[in-house]
């Protein structure tokens, strides 16, 4: 009985190490970060101050809307829009835009209206298939569009 034991330990013992090992083979798939993707907004200076009136304007369009908008001196986005939301009893409002003069690219405004009337804007244009994209900040009073990798923003 003892040997019969033994012999069931072993081959139990035996079965978990292959097991295991070939466990630890595995590897999850990981997209490496494609740093040779071309930029689509090299031609526009790394700062860009935005008219913040020109840019809510945005958030009063309608879905299947084209726009065409100086969002900033002389960046001019056209495209149109594909999605608007209100939410949170109008205190977040928001628009997306596909671009139809910077190829692939998305825009997507927000507005924030805080508990005490406060507004604030978050954005972003991002193209998938590019190495950059802009990011909009506020400095003080003023709104501008900061230009970054995409894979400062963009985990994949």
């Amino acid at each position: 009985m003892r040997t019969g034991k033994r012999n069931s330990f072993f081959f139990i013992f035996l079965l978990s190490t292959f097991v295991t090992s070939a466990q630890q083979q595995r590897s999850l798939p990981v997209r490496e970060p494609d740093y040779s993707k071309p930029l689509l907004f090299a031609d526009l200076p790394d700062t860009i101050a935005c008219d913040i009136n020109s840019l809510s304007s945005l958030l009063t369009l309608t879905e299947g809307r084209q726009v065409e908008k100086e969002i900033a001196g002389n960046f001019r986005f056209k495209g149109d829009v594909t999605s608007f939301s209100k939410r949170e009893n109008d205190h977040i409002t928001g628009v997306t835009l596909r671009s139809s003069n910077y190829e692939g690219a998305i825009l997507n405004l927000v507005k924030i209206t805080g508990p005490g009337k406060e507004i604030r804007y978050t954005g972003r244009i991002v193209s998938l298939t590019h190495g950059d994209a802009l990011e909009l900040i506020k400095e003080g009073n003023q709104y501008y569009f900061i230009k970054k990798g995409f894979y400062d923003m963009i985990n994949e």
